[in-house]
């Protein structure tokens, strides 16, 4: 895991991604660096997921 640049902040947080099929949760970390004005380091992992497909309930 690399050093965050001296003077950065450490950003980190849950992100959700809903779309029409499902959703997925991502634990996102990133370093924002104010000398350069944007985000030098970031990183993204899959916390967990659902997807949505409802199945036709069928009958006589």
């Amino acid at each position: 895991k690399a050093e965050p640049p001296r003077g950065s902040f450490v950003v980190q947080g849950l992100v959700e991604v809903r779309g029409s099929r499902g959703r997925i949760l991502f634990d996102v970390q990133s370093c924002y660096d104010p000398r350069q004005n944007k985000y030098v380091v970031v990183n993204a992992a899959v916390r967990g997921f659902k997807r949505w497909n409802q199945a036709p309930r069928g009958g006589p």
